[in-house]
């Protein structure tokens, strides 16, 4: 749902989820489903009106043959492309060991031989089984990758928060409703309808729009009821990878930090000393010397 919502922006050269875009050429490489993606883009321009720079690519084949690069890397390279998106990993990379080191190679290179032009790639894959934020299979991936967004249903919501973000902050979050649009009718008069982003559906409460590290402090501090002292939440937080997947406990340590700062300065929650506790409705706001270069 994101991505064809993206990159219909950008080929409109739109504003999407509040957020500027850089017009161009977009190329939607629909792997899993080019039938059922068509559906999806014929909703978007019923909405959101035309879109001639957005082009769908089906029936290209196994994107582990060099050959079907290639004749991929021709049309991006003809059509001046600017964003490429390539749903799914999987099924787009057929057949791939995707926790073999050179396979997942072989991904990183084809998508890395596509932006020899100027365009981005976006690999739609699935995460890990622990729900962690991370791209299933082999840890090449991740390291390539300039920046990754994690999807995840909060109620109504879609919420995508970047786990990574090479060039710029992960301090971003943006969220989505889906809802479907009727397209027409089939020969037995029923209706066709095809599922779409909606971009313009309200914002989750704040406290879903936090940054990834502060939402799961908070979490934390709330399995562990309250109030509670700096102490028991920080090694309740630094025990696990929730706040922080770093592998260095001291990097955990200073995560759980910035989320707790974050956490003060958005008034959600409040300091007593040692002691601190979700704010309540209408409960003043305590001065804090909280810095996030405490030492242990």
């Amino acid at each position: 749902m994101l991505a064809p919502r993206i990159g219909y922006a950008v080929a409109q050269g739109l504003p999407v989820f509040g957020l500027k875009v850089r017009q161009g050429g977009v190329l939607y490489v629909a792997a899993e489903d080019a039938h059922g993606m068509k559906d999806r883009v014929a909703a978007l321009y019923d909405l959101h009106g035309d879109a001639p720079d957005f082009g769908i690519v089906e029936g290209l084949g196994n994107l582990l043959d060099s050959n079907n690069v290639k004749a991929l890397r021709r049309v991006v390279k003809d059509r001046g492309t600017r964003l490429i998106l390539i749903d799914t990993l999987a099924m787009a990379f057929s057949g791939l060991e995707e926790n073999d080191a050179a396979s997942m190679g072989r991904v990183v290179a084809a998508a890395r031989s596509l932006t020899k032009w100027g365009a981005a790639v976006v690999l739609i894959h699935h995460d890990t089984k622990a729900k962690d934020g991370l791209p299933r299979g082999h840890s090449i991936l991740n390291g390539a990758l300039d920046m990754s967004l994690h999807l995840t249903r909060e109620g109504e919501f879609v919420q995508a928060r970047p786990t990574k973000n090479r060039n710029g902050t992960c301090d971003l979050s943006i969220a989505f409703g889906i809802e479907t649009r009727v397209l027409g009718h089939d020969e037995d008069g029923d209706e066709i309808r095809a599922a779409y982003a909606d971009d313009a559906a309200g914002q989750p409460p704040r406290e879903r729009s936090l940054p990834r590290p502060a939402a799961a402090a908070l979490e934390e501090l709330k399995s562990l009821g309250q109030p509670v002292s700096v102490q028991t939440w920080r090694e309740a937080c630094t025990s696990g990878r929730e706040v922080s997947a770093s592998e260095n406990l001291k990097s955990r340590q200073q995560a759980f930090l910035r989320a707790v700062k974050d956490l003060l300065e958005r008034k959600i929650i409040v300091q007593s000393g040692d002691i601190y506790s979700i704010r309540r409705k209408h409960e003043p706001i305590c001065a804090t010397d909280f810095e996030d270069d405490y030492e242990y």
